[in-house]
């Protein structure tokens, strides 16, 4: 009778065990290598497409060539590193808001997949602007100008382009809050951990009259300055020292989607194509022939307007749409095609 009575009581005990061990189910967020649940996707066909074209997600930062690594926010202002196969998005790495404060993800954001860092602008809470780099393993956010001397009088804008492990950067007077037109750009080259400051007056060995809207790396050493004059825009290509090493005049701007200034700028790895908005906003998308100084418009902001644009490899374009019912799509695009046919 004690033995039967022992074993019941053993029995009860593991019993309460676990249902202690249920009614507290784990509530953190999720961790490293947790997967999205098969039934947010409803089939294995493109489940890359099927995932960032979701409600979940907000802003498409970065899609790799082999479209395995994908960076993303959510509505919850979440930073999302995940890595895709046939049948699963594997979240690696989750940031939260907290994490984030005054970081800007859904214009321009670069990705520096060999170092794993993602680069982006924040909004400070004196009203002014950084220019930071993340590490992606660690979390680390590092300001990018801080401790280089050459920049230590200057803040930067919002606007900046990265390729090739080259950054470059509107800047202006800290002492002057609404320096305009802008005459001063960094370039970081985090290749060889060198940093520069260009003058684009001392470029040009002229007085800034309307101002240089646009300048972008472009390839080794070598830098485009979309300079507007009067009814036409010039391009300028310089070195790294701003040096001018070549010039396209006379490009109408009447004809062309550069006079209402470059956003969301992407240039193909091959060095020979820009992919780029036009506008403050960047709803539209023209693809650049940057040699033969030739525009092909992939998207006019009417219909449908871009949420997310970059380059899976050098003949491979990829961008996504959002039409007025908020109903999103992802394309990719070949370059070759798409010139021949348009």
């Amino acid at each position: 009778m004690r033995k039967l009575f022992l074993v019941i009581m053993i029995a009860i005990a593991m019993m309460s065990a676990c249902s202690e061990n249920n009614d507290n189910p784990a509530s953190e967020k999720p961790e490293s290598g947790t997967k999205i649940k098969k039934d947010y996707v409803k089939d294995n066909y493109d489940i890359v497409n099927k995932h960032l074209n979701s409600k979940e997600v907000k802003d498409i930062c970065y899609i790799s060539g082999d479209k395995n690594i994908i960076y993303y926010t959510t509505q919850d202002n979440q930073l999302i590193n995940a890595e895709s196969n046939s049948e699963n998005i594997n979240i690696k790495k989750i940031y939260d808001s907290d994490d984030l404060k005054g970081l800007i993800f859904g214009k321009n954001v670069f990705v520096n997949e060999n170092k794993k860092t993602i680069y982006c602008s924040s909004n400070n809470t004196d009203g002014s602007q950084s220019l930071l780099s993340m590490d992606m393993e660690t979390g680390q956010i590092q300001d990018l100008l801080k401790g280089i001397d050459i920049f230590a009088e200057y803040t930067p804008n919002y606007y900046f382009n990265y390729h090739k492990g080259v950054l470059l950067f509107q800047l202006r007077k800290k002492t002057n809050k609404y320096d305009y037109p802008i005459k001063y750009w960094g370039l970081i080259d985090t290749n060889n951990n060198q940093a520069n400051l260009l003058d684009v007056e001392e470029i040009f060995d002229i007085p800034l009259v309307k101002g240089y809207k646009d300048m972008f790396v472009i390839g080794d050493n070598k830098i485009m300055i979309v300079v507007h004059n009067g009814d036409m825009i010039n391009l300028f290509f310089t070195d790294f020292t701003g040096k001018i090493i070549k010039t396209v005049n006379n490009i109408d701007k009447r004809s062309s989607h550069m006079h209402s200034g470059l956003s969301a700028c992407h240039v193909s790895p091959d060095d020979k194509y820009l992919l780029f908005s036009w506008q403050q906003t960047p709803i539209t998308l023209v693809l650049f022939d940057i040699e033969n100084t030739t525009e092909y418009v992939v998207l006019n902001g009417s219909g449908k307007i871009r949420n997310y644009s970059g380059w899976l490899n050098k003949e491979t374009f990829i961008y996504q749409t959002i039409d007025s019912e908020n109903k999103k799509e992802i394309k990719t695009i070949d370059v070759n095609d798409f010139i021949n046919n348009y």
